[in-house]
């Protein structure tokens, strides 16, 4: 997909009749360990979205702040860009905080989904998202049982929503492409999901997102 700033990334074949691509953000990590990257790049005040949502962003934030907590359900086809958005979202509201994005289709560091679909991981991510707010330094590994890490799950979320709340804000979480946790197979989607508490407390927001929810 070649635009007048040059390439912006790569569209395949199609997938379950969409349209599959891959953008040149998501693929700058592979681009850079194979020193494929230019050696000058644009910076990132030039940098400008290949296509702008106004009205989306507009009914988006809303959404996040309509209820202050809960669930969000973010849909939408393979290659339209959900993943780059969660990750270049910035709310133009100052009572908004974004948090974190753990993301299923993250391949930095030999990442791959089925690792990232793990229970332990993504506790791990959680609490050391909580703990370097806190601290300044992540927490420490532990192995714990399924049910303990539901448990840590749980208090990590009320201590983010706690946090938030007496902040005045809405904090965000996004959980980007569990659509690839499905395509695991066996029972690595239902084990993430049974990670997460039924409600989300007033001052989090936790944003799911994936095609074919």
């Amino acid at each position: 997909l070649i635009t007048a700033d040059g390439c912006q990334g790569l569209l395949r074949v199609s997938i379950d009749n969409t349209l599959g691509a891959v953008s040149m953000a998501a693929l700058s990590g592979f681009l850079s360990d194979n020193h494929l990257l230019p050696d000058e790049e644009a910076s990132e005040e030039d940098a400008s979205p290949i296509a702008r949502r106004p009205t989306f962003d507009e009914s988006f934030e809303a959404s996040l702040v309509e209820t202050n907590g809960g669930y969000l359900f973010l849909d939408g086809a393979h290659g339209i860009g959900k993943s780059t958005y969660c990750k270049s979202f910035r709310p133009s509201s100052n009572g908004i905080e974004i948090l974190g994005v753990y993301a299923f289709s993250e391949r930095s560091r030999g990442s791959t989904a089925a690792l990232q679909a793990q229970p332990e991981v993504f506790v791990d991510w959680l609490t050391s998202l909580l703990s370097v707010r806190a601290t300044g330094r992540p927490a420490r590994l532990s192995q714990a049982t399924y049910a303990q890490l539901i448990q840590t799950t749980y208090q990590t979320l009320q201590s983010f929503a706690q946090r938030c709340a007496n902040d005045g804000k809405v904090g965000v979480l996004f959980i980007d492409g569990v659509n690839e946790a499905a395509a695991i197979g066996g029972d690595a989607l239902q084990r993430f999901i049974g990670l997460l508490p039924t409600s989300i407390p007033p001052g989090l927001r936790v944003v799911i997102v994936g095609a074919g929810l």
